[in-house]
């Protein structure tokens, strides 16, 4: 009897512990997802890279986000993404889990593809092409009629301007202003701070994990 009460003990311990191993990494990862906003206003990082930029594109199906209105799975063309929309009907964001293809619509609609080709759907303020591989991050601005183009790094570090026209891409052969860097930060603020500023402080903080993982992105 207690040579099998032993073999039980035996058999459940390591199973008990695998799956309390199991809960804590996962409740760890919630975590770092959950409040990346709040983690990456904190991660020491190098003059031009935007932590905080990365976070909110990276997490967007785990951050909070103001005034939430839906979050669903769509099959769209065989493209499954998830979809996230402001109850005020004025921003939509539509993003797929690897390369996260962000729009930033006037109206709480879907809208498929680049907006000059998409004439059916809603207008398009701002889309944001995320890749977590080295292509880093597209940043467009329709709202002109040459539409411009921000492309970051991995990091969020600004690397060219483009303009788009009737021949496609072509990069700007000129150095960065002052004003343009103001630009950029008005496209950024008007593109997501309402979330930024509504971000959740976390109760458990793991700063000292998420610098750690973060450290070599943004100091490299």
């Amino acid at each position: 009897m207690v040579r099998r009460k032993k073999i039980v003990l035996f058999l459940v311990f390591p199973l008990v512990l695998l799956i309390l191993l199991l809960w804590t990494f996962l409740s760890i990862e919630k975590n770092l997802h959950a409040y990346s906003i709040y983690y990456a206003q904190h991660v020491p990082h190098r003059t031009g890279t935007d932590p905080v930029m990365c976070a909110v594109i990276d997490n967007l199906d785990n951050i909070y986000i103001p005034e939430l209105n839906e979050k669903c799975h769509v099959e769209r063309w065989r493209d499954v993404l998830n979809f996230v929309s402001n109850k005020k009907g004025d921003i939509t964001y539509d993003f797929i889990q690897t390369v996260i293809n962000v729009e930033l619509s006037k109206t709480a609609q879907l809208s498929v593809g680049f907006p000059q080709y998409n004439p059916i759907g809603p207008k398009v303020k701002y889309q944001i092409i995320y890749s977590t591989g080295k292509a880093g991050t597209s940043f467009y601005n329709f709202e002109h009629s040459e539409s411009q183009c921000l492309s970051f790094d991995f990091s969020g570090r600004l690397m060219y301007i483009s303009n788009l026209d009737n021949k496609g891409f072509y990069t700007l052969r000129q150095k960065t202003t002052d004003l343009s860097l103001k630009n950029i930060e008005n496209w950024k603020r008007d593109a997501y701070s309402i979330i930024v500023k509504k971000r959740k402080v976390p109760s458990i903080k793991l700063q000292f994990l998420y610098n750690w993982l973060n450290y070599k992105r943004f100091n490299s």
